[in-house]
């Protein structure tokens, strides 16, 4: 079973928008797996979000990682596409297609 640690890097805000100030257009992230015996991988990624409307908008200084998170995690529809990719990518480092061996006569 692995193990799956997001984060963000960085967000993309518009200082004026529709009469909202600081809008946040985006979000730069990553994406750590770690399996159970300590094998790594990581994906890094950009998502963009729909403009809020003054109902649903959320004060720059009263974001937490919690509500961008969730945000992020919407803009994947609920798929866990990501995951599964480094899953597979963890696999193909403890089982490569094609190794470089030494020459059986050395």
């Amino acid at each position: 079973m692995n193990t799956y640690t997001w984060n963000i890097e960085s967000l993309e805000v518009a200082p004026l928008e529709d009469g909202l100030n600081d809008v946040v257009k985006g979000a730069d992230y990553w994406v750590e797996a770690v399996s159970d015996d300590g094998v790594k991988a990581q994906h890094h990624g950009h998502v963009s979000f729909s403009s809020p409307n003054a109902d649903t908008f959320t004060e720059y200084s009263d974001l937490t990682k919690d509500n961008v998170m969730a945000w992020i995690n919407n803009s994947f529809n609920g798929e866990l596409v990501i995951e599964q990719n480094l899953d597979a990518k963890i696999e193909q480092i403890k089982m490569p297609a094609v190794v470089q061996k030494d020459l059986p006569w050395s």
